[in-house]
């Protein structure tokens, strides 16, 4: 099918294979699937989704396709329709929306095994003191694997 990607920044029409389910409860089998196990060119890309409660957050994450607009035009429409009100846990306010370019650096790290607040400061030109107070972190010793850490 023909579909609009984007390559630097600029919308060129592709064609590509989409899915077909023989019912709703097959597709969203298959999404879970995806967040749980990502995609065969990374394995976490859409770890970040699972436990979130915030829809705002969970989009702009994770990104999912080429578009540089995406989560912004899915969350307008999530808010436009009143989506949000399907979820169950609820949502914390959401955060005010920017487009977010491939180059930016991402706003959110999950903390991978060997990892330290050191290392992941230096590597974000912040410090550690910076992610303690914005991750509210008790203990600046004691980071989890697969903790979502805030970064700006």
């Amino acid at each position: 099918m023909s579909t609009t990607e984007y390559k630097d920044g600029k919308p060129i029409k592709v064609n590509a294979a989409f899915r077909k389910y023989p019912s709703w409860y097959e597709s969203l089998c298959d999404l879970a699937g995806l967040y749980k196990n990502g995609v065969s060119w990374d394995r976490n890309k859409y770890k970040a989704v699972i436990g979130e409660t915030n829809y705002v957050l969970a989009i702009q994450e994770c990104g999912y396709c080429t578009d540089p607009n995406y989560a912004t035009k899915l969350i307008n429409i999530t808010e436009k329709y009143g989506l949000h009100k399907y979820d169950k846990v609820g949502n914390k306010k959401p955060v005010k929306v920017q487009a977010v370019s491939k180059k930016e650096e991402p706003q959110i790290y999950i903390v991978k095994k060997g990892d330290t607040l050191t290392a992941i400061a230096k590597k974000y030109n912040t410090t550690v003191q910076n992610l303690v107070k914005l991750n509210k972190i008790k203990n600046p010793d004691l980071i989890l694997v697969g903790q979502k850490l805030r970064l700006k």
